[in-house]
């Protein structure tokens, strides 16, 4: 989330007005950023979100600048709405290894690997035999 509000900020921030106090304008809009991407977490259609960011912020935005902020707004709220989708529907994958019974493992597996951390071990094992080769073994000294 704080990479988000954080783009989303950055993004926003040279549109600001000038202001008394602009340390106080930056927090606000930081604060706006982060809540609206906390209801875009919690399952808010992007649309009420992006419209309820947009007039929170407003009146921190130079008039002029007001369309420029509003297409700022609507790309990232439905840019982050996108991803989070994409991500939930991500599938899982499962270990690959099986267990002592017989039975497959029941942990996820580690990004990018077939397997979870407690077998990752075994892909190991699976390139020596496709080489050829042992795996290494630690030796023990006693």
């Amino acid at each position: 989330m704080y990479e988000h509000s954080r783009r989303l900020f950055t993004a926003l921030r040279p549109l600001l007005a000038p202001s008394p106090d602009p340390l106080a304008t930056k927090r606000s809009l930081l604060r706006y950023c982060e809540a609206a991407v906390r209801r875009l977490g919690d399952d808010e259609s992007p649309g009420r979100v992006v419209q309820r960011l947009f007039l929170e912020v407003r009146p921190l935005i130079a008039p002029s600048d007001a369309l420029q902020a509003l297409d700022v707004v609507e790309r990232a709220v439905h840019g982050l709405h996108h991803a989070a989708l994409a991500a939930r529907v991500a599938p899982i994958m499962r270990c690959a290894a099986v267990n002592r019974r017989q039975e497959p493992c029941g942990r996820d597996a580690l990004r990018g690997h077939p397997y979870c951390a407690s077998h990752r071990h075994l892909a190991e094992a699976v390139a020596a035999s496709s080489r050829g080769t042992l795996p290494r073994r630690p030796v023990a000294h006693g």
